[in-house]
């Protein structure tokens, strides 16, 4: 009796059967594949967005930035934002432009990001608990720094050399406050949005100082300095804020909102005078639970210094210090000629700008 032949491998249509079958599970779970990898990327892009607003609510809390104005869209370079490990890409590749956009509302700060990478992927103008909901372009090349939020007529933006310095322009195109969705069209460009009437302003140059002086830097700073050697008080750890009132070149001034009645008035020898005192700049301060822009302590030598300031109308207070020391609110107007101003205060001597 013969014994049947034992069969081995696989016939040529089950190897056929097994290789469509692959071919077809390929075709289903590539493309799932991709865009899971694509999906975790852009959720990799949005929360390194997130962090750089998370360093740069810091850095404005410190007042190592200045957004008080409530006439201004704030630009800043992350690549100037202290950020864990020092972000300097995305999940796509190099930023390439980047921005926390900062807006200042009642003491209120707004915060956005936008930017893009060598790759093109990027993000437009997006208020911050909407960045989950952001879709990642994939053909940005440039952002558009001039634009405002909420129809502000200026944008400033911070220098990418990270000197705490900037540059201020005339807002161009605008998107609403907190980024609505409807702000930015289908071809990934902001929407221009036209003002009412009554709310129309039309943006004018900077007319030329009318200081005496032939230059006019863009930023300056204040130097204060607290007595000298013979002072009978330890002048280390006297602590100022300085709060701006109002922007502009020296003699051309425009003043912020909480601010706008005050009024400057010059003399004969081309210094200034503000029509507020200082106890009712201390009043609006209180109301309207403004904060600093800055605040500086006094060093060892009793000396503090406000850096980087932009042209303006500066309000100086004394908060913590000696009683023997009387220094009331002093109003500075910033630059001088040099873009500097230093104070020299003595022991129980008021100083009047």
């Amino acid at each position: 009796m013969k014994k049947g032949i034992k069969k081995n491998g696989f016939t040529l249509i089950e190897i056929l059967a097994v290789i469509v079958i692959l071919g077809i599970l390929m075709l289903i779970a590539i493309p799932a594949v991709t865009r899971s990898i694509g999906e975790s990327r852009d959720n990799a892009y949005i929360s390194t967005a997130d962090k750089f607003i998370e360093s740069a609510i810091g850095e404005v809390t410190s007042f190592e930035y200045s957004v008080s104005n409530e006439d201004y869209t704030y630009y800043i370079p992350t690549k100037c934002l202290d950020t864990e490990n020092d972000v300097t890409e995305s999940p796509y590749g190099e930023f390439v432009d980047s921005y926390v956009v900062v807006t200042n509302n009642s003491s209120k700060n707004d915060y956005y990001y936008t930017g893009y990478d060598e790759s093109g992927h990027g993000i437009l103008l997006t208020y911050r608990s909407l960045l989950e909901e952001s879709i990642i372009k994939t053909d940005l090349r440039s952002i558009d720094t001039t634009v405002g939020v909420g129809n502000r007529q200026y944008t400033y933006v911070y220098s990418s050399s990270c000197n705490k310095t900037g540059e201020r322009k005339d807002a161009q195109s605008f998107i609403s406050e907190r980024g609505k969705k409807t702000d930015v069209t289908t071809e990934g460009q902001p929407s221009t949005i036209t003002p009412t009437p009554s709310t129309t302003t039309t943006p004018t140059p900077t007319p030329t100082p009318t200081s005496p002086y032939d230059y006019i830097p863009t930023n300056g700073w204040i130097t204060i300095t607290i007595g000298d050697d013979s002072s009978a008080f330890n002048r280390y750890g006297i602590v100022f804020s300085i709060y701006q009132l109002g922007f502009g070149v020296y003699g051309d001034w425009t003043m912020n909102s909480h601010f706008e009645s005050a009024r400057t008035t010059k003399n004969n020898d081309n210094s200034y005078n503000f029509s507020l005192t200082a106890d009712q700049i201390r009043q609006r301060i209180s109301s309207y639970n403004i904060r600093p822009i800055y605040q500086r302590t006094t060093n060892f030598v009793g000396t503090v210094e406000f850096q980087n300031l932009q042209h303006g109308i500066y309000f100086v207070d004394m908060v913590a210090g000696p009683n023997a020391l009387s220094v009331p609110g002093m109003i500075i107007f910033v630059p001088d000629k040099a873009g500097n101003s230093h104070i020299y205060l003595a022991p129980n001597i008021s100083y009047t700008p």
